[in-house]
């Protein structure tokens, strides 16, 4: 059985709101933003429609994360959608996937 505690497992255990918290929280340590108040108006977004699908009180919906994606081009929107992968997309564009039923490895760009 998985350690439930370890972050690895929290990483792919995640909902939709906890994946779109976690973009967000990324993009404002990473500074491309100032807070999440900031992030919403550069979304075009109202912080508190921001904030109430944080929290839970709205739905976080796939355009909100379509957005959020759109914004910075590292963050994964499949990751985002269905929680498979990674939440970044690492800088030279290329993600490894699973093994195939062949057994070789498949990649995606995403320049």
């Amino acid at each position: 059985m998985p350690c439930t505690s370890c972050e690895a497992y929290k990483h792919h255990h995640m909902d939709k709101r906890e994946r779109g918290r976690a973009m967000i929280d990324w993009l404002v340590y990473n500074r491309f933003a100032n807070s999440r108040g900031d992030l919403a108006l550069k979304l075009g977004y109202n912080p508190t429609v921001l904030s109430a699908s944080i929290t839970g009180r709205n739905p976080f919906s796939d355009k909100m994360g379509r957005k959020i994606c759109a914004f910075n081009k590292r963050l994964n929107i499949e990751w985002f959608l269905t929680g498979e992968g990674e939440m970044l997309i690492p800088e030279n564009g290329i993600i490894m996937h699973r093994k195939t039923s062949s057994g070789s490895k498949s990649k995606s760009s995403y320049n």
